[in-house]
């Protein structure tokens, strides 16, 4: 029997697999599958060409293109995630996280499952945690990677002494992270060079 109490815990935790086998049953769901070693990654800075969905109940489908194209909006000034294999960072919800910059894209492999039984359909459920950010300039901080949002700060946009990166409790917690992964440092002067010319 589940306990909806606890599977609500488990998943507040990060423990989504578990509450999720909880709370739908193993026959429906299967076990959880692992990504392979070499399957979480960061590629690309491509510039993205959205289309309408052919029938508006269906989710928006996004084009990437390798065309050089000009800035179409203003990157935020920080550190983002460098590319290639970031597995590490997306093993549990710890507040370690990919830091994307628009055009990104995150990859994710799995190893192949047996077919399902016959008369049966399969679906996948991907289920994320994390935030978003934009440059909107009614945002608060809307021109920076910093502050750096976290589970136990859901305030982490209120006014703040500091907005550097050494002073963010994120960085403080995983400075490494800075050292391994966020190592690509972005500015907006290629949309602001574009708006001269």
């Amino acid at each position: 029997m589940c306990d909806h109490s606890r599977a609500n815990a488990a998943a507040s935790k990060g423990q989504i697999a578990h509450a999720i086998q909880c709370l739908v049953s193993h026959e429906l769901v299967g076990p959880a599958q692992g990504v392979l070693d070499d399957a979480v990654r960061v590629e690309h800075d491509r510039v993205v060409g959205r289309s309408t969905a052919n029938q508006p109940s269906r989710p928006e489908r996004v084009n990437l293109s390798d065309e050089p194209e000009r800035a179409r909006w203003r990157d935020l000034t920080g550190y983002y995630t460098r590319f290639g294999n970031v597995k590490e960072l997306l093993a549990v919800i710890d507040d370690r996280y990919v830091i994307m910059n628009a055009g990104d894209e995150l990859r994710l492999r799995f190893d192949e499952q047996p077919a399902p039984q016959s008369g049966w359909q399969r679906d996948f459920v991907l289920i994320g945690d994390g935030w978003e950010k934009d440059g909107d300039y009614n945002t608060s901080y809307s021109e920076t990677v910093v502050p750096l949002p976290s589970h136990d700060r859901p305030d982490y946009g209120a006014p703040r002494a500091s907005l550097a990166l050494e002073d963010d409790p994120v960085y403080r917690r995983h400075p490494d992270d800075w050292i391994e992964y966020h190592t690509r440092y972005i500015t907006p002067r290629p949309f602001v060079k574009a708006l001269r010319h």
